[in-house]
């Protein structure tokens, strides 16, 4: 897999999405690609202004907010449902990264996982950056979580394409069945953490990387539930990004890690990147 060659930010222009905005505008320097900005119009906000005022007012917005990302951004004011014009728009300009913001409840510090960003992932075809920390630097210290299935194959290939100078951490957490009636409890759990480290390594084994990529993997294998499991890491090491896998076209709660995906979102301190199989 290469690296983006272009990028789409969809943006609903509200106070939180100039993270998402910063970060694409970030990455199309660093990546040195066209970006494509599409904020689509919401027929059910009642207003005085006509849509063609509307997206008048849209277009000036975004230009103010990118006034200094460069030449190479090209916008785009749809109307419509907002995740199927989001999906359309990427496909029809040929993008391979979609970036977006997602809101956060700041009394509760949790982040709320809207409609838009749901119904993009549903239908996902490219990767899905979902931007919550205002940037200040690229992405060094990525986490990928995986399973070992095949989407944790591609989300790992993607993260080393589009990210190559990051230290990649391989996190995996694992139960232990039948803890209940063990006799040594430490000794029963040690033993499926060896397995666990075990099945990491041969899931590396078989996941096609160089050798200058294998040489950024860090693994880390932890007990306990996935997507808590996920969040303390990150918050305790300040991880910047999370990168997961989906498992295709399903509802959300049948996406990545089982079935853990909206807890992922909510739970995490850091920005995520969902991708998608490369056979969808």
């Amino acid at each position: 897999m290469r690296r983006p060659q272009r990028i789409l930010l969809a943006t609903d222009l509200s106070a939180r999405s100039d993270r998402a905005t910063d970060r694409a505008a970030l990455l199309m320097n660093e990546w040195s690609c066209p970006l494509v900005v599409v904020h689509v119009l919401d027929p059910s906000v009642v207003t005085t202004l006509s849509e063609r005022e509307l997206a008048a007012r849209a277009r000036r917005d975004l230009c103010e907010q990118l006034r200094d990302a460069g030449e190479e951004v090209a916008i785009r004011i749809e109307r419509g449902e907002p995740a199927d014009a989001i999906r359309r728009v990427a496909r029809e300009e040929r993008c391979s990264l979609i970036v977006t913001g997602v809101a956060r409840n700041e009394s509760l510090g949790r982040v709320k996982v809207g409609d838009t960003v749901e119904g993009v992932i549903r239908g996902l075809e490219i990767p899905l950056l979902v931007v919550t920390h205002r940037p200040r630097l690229p992405y060094r210290r990525i986490t990928v979580a995986v399973d070992f299935g095949d989407v944790s194959r591609d989300a790992l290939i993607a993260a080393a394409a589009m990210f190559p100078e990051a230290t990649l951490i391989v996190f995996h957490a694992h139960d232990a069945p039948g803890s209940w009636a063990a006799d040594n409890l430490e000794k029963h759990r040690a033993a499926f953490s060896s397995a666990a480290h075990r099945e990491v390594r041969e899931f590396l084994a078989k996941t096609p990387l160089s050798a200058t990529e294998r040489s950024r993997l860090v693994i880390e294998v932890q007990f306990g539930d996935p997507a808590k499991q996920l969040a303390a890491w990150t918050e305790a090491r300040e991880i910047e990004l999370v990168v997961v896998g989906t498992r295709g076209r399903g509802r959300l709660g049948e996406l990545f890690l089982g079935s853990v995906a909206k807890r992922v979102l909510a739970e995490l301190s850091c920005d995520v990147l969902v991708v998608p199989p490369t056979s969808s």
